[in-house]
């Protein structure tokens, strides 16, 4: 009897060894899903792109990695606003093949519909696909089996008239919602018509739908975004405004963002209804390019330079504290020193809180390419300079007294958080909180401080999010805030200098 139970029991053990053993060798067989990484250039309308192909691909299994040297394939989403834009996804994808040489690169986007041939011969593509084919990125790398040599889906301009449904979430706190795609400006400098086609639009019906997906993720802010937002309609025969007020509606999400808008765009109705919405922030993103009606013209924008100070006025008039961010493009060819100089005179009298300067890039296959007069590259910079760095543009700050609390963030950086708002302050972080990043300093660690007062120093407007040339992005801002302390902080009165 004794024997038996012991060679039951040894039995038992055996069987359960052998059990567990085989069930660790299927799960060692067991594949690893495919590893993807995504790497996005340009606007917001291609952050929200690549989010949904990433949806795409998690949902067919595989796994997203940050670095390109994990990945088994690499998805690049490209831009052309520019040349240096081009050149960026140029040396992106180069450097992605040098990282994982074995790794698929899948190439779209704004640069793959222009001029797939170009991408497709650089070294590691494998495919191209233009913005018509976006929306099958993840099924036709699935259909690879491996690295086999470049492939081109690309179609003509006229052919550009699916709408690929859009939004991030994520990576951000805050979503980008695509709205609308195409344009049908034709502005003489740019190739963004050709590379997105005519305006179209989702209807208003299936925005919200996306809408309510968005807050059903927890996010709270949603960005409206778009190639040339304002012009929301042309296919749905809705307005712009009839949008923002279906999403105004949407719960759960508590703050809205116009990415950006053209001037002629900006109708009365749209200003009234964001001063009027407790959701609709007062942030507004205006592309002005010249101050100068005659470079305007040549440029085929469908405005003037009194028509962009009047809509300036009109938001700050309903929204004294609106945040205002302009664009700019200097050295266009024909720009005289005069027409320089009513830029820059239109910029000083309105004072946006924010600039966003771009020097003249010929891009070819657009009248402008082919203009005369073109200023030199040397020419170009130095305007650029006299732009990002003039203090004057920074509206309301000169002298300006306040309550605030300065906290040290790094070694030789401050910022500088008001409890109240100050009506001569142009760039609320949160508009509706308590408290709010509104400058950040630039003296060193050892401030100067005389009584309750700082005493020295400049100061700069702190960003609502992302960064430009002068300025950081603000620690309040940043998803990773584990590299950002704050081991010294006082209250005081302070003035706020300039040079």
């Amino acid at each position: 009897m004794r024997t038996t139970a012991t060679g039951g029991a040894f039995i038992s053990r055996f069987t359960a060894f052998f059990v567990t053993s085989h069930s660790e060798t299927d799960e060692m067989k067991m594949p690893s899903p495919k590893k993807v990484s995504f790497h996005t250039l340009g606007c917001k309308l291609n952050f929200s792109e690549t989010s949904t192909i990433a949806r795409q691909f998690e949902e067919g299994g595989y796994a997203t990695v940050r670095h390109a040297a994990e990945a088994d394939i690499c998805v690049v989403n490209t831009c052309a606003v520019t040349e240096h834009a081009e050149k960026k996804c140029r040396n992106l994808i180069r450097r992605l093949h040098r990282e994982a040489p074995q790794a698929i690169i899948a190439v779209t986007g704004c640069y793959a519909q222009l001029r797939p041939e170009e991408l497709a011969a650089i070294e590691g593509v494998d495919l191209v696909l233009g913005n018509r084919d976006k929306g099958t990125l993840f099924d036709r790398v699935a259909a690879l089996g491996g690295k086999s040599g470049a492939r081109i889906y690309s179609c003509d301009t006229a052919e550009l008239t699916n709408f690929f449904a859009a939004f991030s979430t994520g990576e951000r706190t805050r979503a980008f919602l695509k709205v609308q795609d195409g344009c049908d400006y034709k502005c003489s400098y740019c190739t963004i018509h050709y590379a997105r086609g005519a305006s179209r639009n989702m209807p208003v019906a299936d925005l919200v739908q996306e809408a309510e997906r968005i807050a059903a993720s927890g996010r709270k802010e949603i960005v409206i975004t778009g190639i040339n937002t304002g012009d929301f309609g042309r296919t749905t025969g809705e307005r712009f405004a009839d949008l923002l007020t279906a999403l105004d509606r949407v719960a759960g999400i508590e703050r809205y963002r116009i990415s950006s808008i053209e001037p002629n765009l900006l109708t009365d109705d749209i200003i009234g209804f964001c001063a009027a919405s407790a959701k609709f922030q007062p942030h507004f993103h205006i592309p002005l390019q010249s101050g100068s009606d005659r470079i305007l013209g040549l440029m085929r924008r469908r405005y003037r330079a009194e028509t962009f100070r009047n809509r300036i006025e009109t938001v700050r008039s309903s929204m004294p504290d609106a945040f205002i961010g302009v664009d700019v493009i200097v050295g266009f060819p024909g720009e005289t020193d005069e027409d320089f100089r009513q830029t820059y005179d239109l910029l000083e009298s309105l004072a946006p809180a924010y600039l966003h300067v771009f020097p003249f890039s010929e891009r070819p296959g657009t009248p402008a390419a082919d203009m005369p007069g073109r200023e030199n590259p040397a020419g170009r910079a130095a305007r650029c300079t006299l732009l990002d760095t003039s203090p004057s543009f920074l509206r309301g700050i000169r002298g300006t007294f306040g309550r605030g609390t300065v906290r040290r963030t790094r070694q030789w950086r401050h910022d500088v958080r008001i409890h109240r708002q100050l009506h001569t302050l142009q760039s609320p972080l949160r508009p509706n909180a308590r408290e709010r990043t509104v400058f950040r300093t630039a003296w060193p660690a050892r401030r100067r401080r005389n009584g309750s007062g700082l005493t020295a120093g400049t100061m700069t407007p702190a960003m609502p999010y992302g960064k430009s040339r002068r300025h950081e992005y603000c620690p309040q801002n940043r998803p990773n805030r584990s590299n950002v302390r704050y081991p010294s902080s006082f209250s005081s009165n302070y003035m706020l200098y300039l040079p």
